[in-house]
């Protein structure tokens, strides 16, 4: 109902666009797109389907046609797919057909740079490409004659007429400046909305989910729009603002004052002039006073039929608000050259979207105009500030969950018997000693709850001073149940701490009367050893110790049993180091793999766009790397950086900069410079932090910042770290190739999934291969 109610209200512009790669069935995404009134993308329309074939597209529109009124719609922005084009203008026969700039620059791009000429030349033919597409009709043919010139020798101008010359006026921006567009030439909106979509759905997910998320995205859409109207709510108009915004600006919403606001803003920056031409029409603009004539200027007229003023500009017909020429006629225009019986509310139109309320006229029809404004509309909403829909952790998910659950165990355990409420107590008590890790207590006191079953009057008068107080309890709220619990609770630890010590000074003196028995018996043994000249046991020493063994059945249980054993002083040298060895043997080898498996399983996470590498990403992967790259040098993680005391030469570091980016820094050569592979161009002084460790006492070091691809967006510079190593290893140069960032992620988990390292997809680049690098010194001190 919500994408419903925006394509109502909002059925001005509309974009359109596909996606890929949001869910595992391989299915397309359309999305059709409206501006709201802060002029931001909303989504009104949704389809997956399996192909964008012909089919799938008419019963998409139809049901967008079944459904809205699409007689409304005054602007579609598309890019060039004829099929869709065509389709389209069928569906919305009422609005105009345009493509979006980005995308036609894209498309041609492509094209010329398929063209086996000079470099220089296809550079020419892209510049005067884009003087065509915004120029105003005075240049258009020394454009094209450019063109020609420059292509000539292929067959590009006959595919440039015939495919885009003869629908110039879907791409040319001075075939649009009279729509209603909001001065809108990309599918940036979309485009936005887009990358939004792919950093909450993951192309492993099925349809189902994927259509959650989109429901989700747009409840997020929605609650974003109401917190920009209640963030906005407040502004009131000062002296500073026209005499528009003064007298109108309660009734419109805030983006429209803010535009009027700029308009007013440009009027004072410079000096404009009024001519009036005839009854009812005038000319303003910047004037030359010397020459007495017009520099720029537009001309407004009012309407004799729907007795309404209308400007010539840009402005005013691509926003449909009062333009900064409108705002100097109302400044400056005397009351007396205006009917007295039309006020200037009268004589104002604007479209319904700018409105605060969901109106279906226009400003100059309300009535009553003393009365809205004497209301002050401008306050009366409701501070409701909403959140949009959050993925919680599981700790966030249990304090939320916690308080609910607390009482609901009061709530149980207030109507339960006496020997739940005996239970419950029980293991609040075993839980409370298991998380400070008193297993001993634990011990004993479960050893206690044996000997505490058998004084059954104690029992019985526990329980009835739990059945007396359950009247009380029952007569209280679940929260006081909760405190008294608690209360309780402590009660029985303090009383559980009181056996604790006695028992533990019940079990030193069985301790020291075992030992008094012991000890006598040892001595005795001892002195019969003494005596036999044929044992060389004669100066074994007694050592006692305390062994985690239980005690066998018939002896008493205490914290350990006491054993005694002996040390011979006789033990060779090689005993002694075969015992050394033995205790610091390395873990085996399925120790070893157990535990890089669950590293392994830990890397997962990297499917996710939104993650930034770690310390143990890098870590995982350099240690495959160095595995099958032993003559390479470094690879250590970053975290290890500092530790690095080994070879310098023929060596690949990734150092982590000023803790939020990724670069990678070689020494392959042999001529001591140092090599920056950076996929985002950190300024060299966030280097200085990696050299003072590797090469302390150096003063200066000399750099040669390499020019490699740059990424896309902020997560992947971890990705693009590793992809310039890999490649370093295998001998190529990182400046010549072209990775391909979507697929990186992907990559890096096969590759330590298979604990192999492959090459990342990449592809060389064209035109010139040679290496624009550039040399600075770096002064560590």
């Amino acid at each position: 109902m919500q994408m419903k109610a925006w394509l109502e209200k909002y059925p001005n512009i509309l974009h359109l666009d596909s996606t890929f790669k949001v869910n595992i069935e391989n299915y397309q995404l359309y999305i059709c797109m409206a501006q709201n009134a802060n002029l931001k993308g909303v989504p009104v329309s949704y389809c997956l389907m399996n192909s964008g074939n012909k089919d799938n597209l008419e019963f998409f529109y139809a049901a967008m046609r079944d459904l809205n009124d699409l007689q409304q719609t005054q602007v579609i922005m598309v890019d060039k797919d004829l099929t869709n084009i065509d389709i389209l203008q069928h569906f919305f026969d009422k609005a105009r057909m345009l493509l979006c700039v980005f995308h036609v620059l894209k498309y041609l791009k492509s094209r010329v740079h398929e063209l086996r000429i000079p470099l220089t030349n296809r550079m020419n033919i892209m510049k005067n490409i884009r003087r065509l597409l915004y120029d105003n009709d005075q240049m258009s043919a020394i454009y094209l004659k450019e063109v020609k010139t420059e292509s000539e020798g292929t067959d590009f101008y006959q595919y440039f007429e015939t495919n885009w010359l003869s629908c110039c006026e879907m791409w040319q921006t001075k075939h649009r400046k009279n729509l209603f567009n909001f001065d809108t030439d990309t599918n940036n909106h979309l485009e936005r909305f887009n990358r939004t979509l792919k950093d909450h759905i993951l192309p492993k997910m099925h349809i189902s989910e994927c259509v959650v998320k989109l429901i989700l995205a747009v409840d997020d859409a929605r609650t974003e729009e109401m917190n920009t109207y209640i963030s906005l709510k407040q502004k009131i108009c000062d002296s500073n603002d026209s005499t528009l915004v003064q007298r109108f600006g309660s009734q419109l919403i805030n983006k429209a004052i803010d535009l009027l606001r700029k308009q007013n803003d440009e009027l004072k920056q410079k000096h404009y002039s009024i001519e009036e031409l005839e009854d009812n029409s005038w000319k303003i603009g910047q004037k030359d006073e010397e020459k007495n004539r017009f520099i720029t200027s537009s001309i407004i007229h009012r309407d004799s039929f729907e007795d309404l003023l209308f400007c010539d500009c840009d402005y005013f017909l691509q926003n449909q608000l009062p333009c900064r020429h409108m705002i100097f006629l109302f400044d400056r225009l005397d009351d007396e050259k205006l009917d007295q019986a039309n006020g200037i509310h009268e004589i104002v139109s604007i479209n319904k979207r700018w409105l605060k309320a969901t109106v279906d006229y226009y400003l100059n029809e309300i009535a009553h105009y003393d009365s809205i404004l004497s209301s002050n509309t401008q306050y009366n909403i409701t501070q409701m500030a909403t959140k949009k829909n959050n993925i919680l952790s599981s700790n966030e998910k249990y304090n939320i969950i916690k308080p609910t659950l607390d009482l609901l165990t009061a709530r149980i355990t207030q109507y339960g018997t006496d020997e739940f409420r005996y239970h419950v107590n029980f293991l609040n008590i075993v839980l409370d000693l298991i998380n400070v890790n008193k297993h001993k207590e634990l011990y004993i006191y479960a050893i206690n709850l044996k000997k505490d079953d058998t004084k059954q009057p104690d029992c019985e008068t526990e329980r009835e001073l739990i059945t007396n107080s359950s009247d009380d309890i029952k007569q209280e709220s679940p929260v006081e149940q909760a405190i008294i619990n608690n209360e309780e609770k402590i009660e029985k630890h303090q009383e559980i701490n009181i056996k604790l010590n006695a028992l533990e000074q019940e079990h030193e003196m069985k301790l020291c009367k075992e030992q008094e028995k012991v000890l006598p018996n040892l001595q005795l043994k001892r002195e019969e050893a003494g005596k036999n000249e044929d044992q060389s046991l004669s100066t074994q020493k007694l050592v006692l110790s305390y062994s985690p063994v239980i005690n066998p059945r018939g002896r008493p249980r205490g914290k350990a049993s006491f054993v005694s054993y002996k040390q011979k002083d006789n033990k060779t040298a090689q005993d002694k180091n075969k015992k050394r060895i033995y205790n610091h043997v390395s873990p085996d080898l399925k120790t070893y793999k157990h535990k890089r498996n669950k590293k392994v399983e830990s890397v997962s996470d990297v499917y996710d766009n939104a993650m930034w590498l770690t310390d143990l990403h890098i870590h995982l992967f350099f240690e495959l790397l160095q595995k099958q790259f032993p003559n390479i040098n470094g690879l250590c993680g970053p975290a290890q950086i500092h530790l690095y005391t080994s070879s310098l030469e023929n060596s690949i570091f990734i150092f982590n900069a000023n803790n939020n980016h990724w670069l990678t820094i070689a020494n392959l050569d042999s001529d001591n410079v140092w090599k920056v592979y950076d996929s985002l161009s950190y300024p060299k002084e966030s280097l200085v932090k990696f050299f003072q460790d590797i090469l302390p006492g150096e003063e200066r070091v000399t750099l040669s910042f390499e020019n490699v691809q740059q990424q896309v967006g902020g997560n992947d510079c971890g990705l693009f770290a590793l992809c310039f190593a890999t490649s370093l290893c295998y001998n190529e140069i990182p400046s010549s190739l072209f990775y391909d960032q979507k697929s990186l992620r992907h990559h890096y988990v096969n590759c330590i999934e298979n604990s192999k390292i492959e090459r990342f997809p990449s592809k060389s680049k064209r035109g010139s291969t040679r290496n624009n690098c550039k040399l600075v010194d770096l002064y560590l001190n």
